[in-house]
């Protein structure tokens, strides 16, 4: 329950920041506790149901499993489309009585990478470009390729050498 607490916590931060500059639909908070998912259901919060078997803090796990486990990527329905999701995902909302709700979704909209504005000259612009995808760079050097790939293209950067292009 802590671990939902603070991701809603989390969430409505992240949300008041991305309302000032795009239009949010929706957010999800996803949880595989069946604990936690029955708590919020239920305004009976005296049972405990036991846990699931991909609980692997409950459980344990040896170091080569936890490699490739479920938490790193979460289940593979996530990276579909809301419609094709299992039916036992089990979606409801929680009464505003018993929690606070809150639904966002992220309409992409082309925004700057920087806010060119806030810098007084090109050069401190610059030294902070580059700043920060130095530090991409190395965030990224350890990661598979794909994911490295949808990263640069999400900062519309596709190559990686043009971090040392002069700007």
């Amino acid at each position: 329950m802590n671990a939902l607490t603070t991701a809603r916590r989390l969430t409505l931060t992240t949300y008041e920041e991305l309302k000032k500059t795009i239009s949010v639909e929706a957010v999800y908070l996803l949880s595989d506790s069946e604990i936690v998912l029955n708590w919020l259901k239920n305004e009976d919060t005296s049972k405990v149901i036991g846990h699931k078997r991909e609980d692997c803090a409950t459980r344990g796990l040896r170091a080569e499993e936890l490699h490739e486990h479920i938490w790193w990527k979460g289940p593979e329905f996530l990276s579909k489309e809301q419609k094709d999701w299992p039916e036992e995902t089990r979606l409801f909302e929680v009464p505003l009585e018993t929690a606070d709700v809150l639904q966002i979704s992220v309409q992409k909209e082309d925004t700057p990478l920087f806010n060119v504005d806030r810098f007084s000259s090109m050069s401190k612009l610059g030294k902070t470009v580059t700043y920060v995808l130095k530090f991409l760079n190395r965030a990224t050097r350890n990661l598979p390729d794909a994911t490295k790939d949808r990263i640069t293209k999400a900062i519309g950067m596709e190559k990686e050498n043009e971090a040392t292009t002069p700007i």
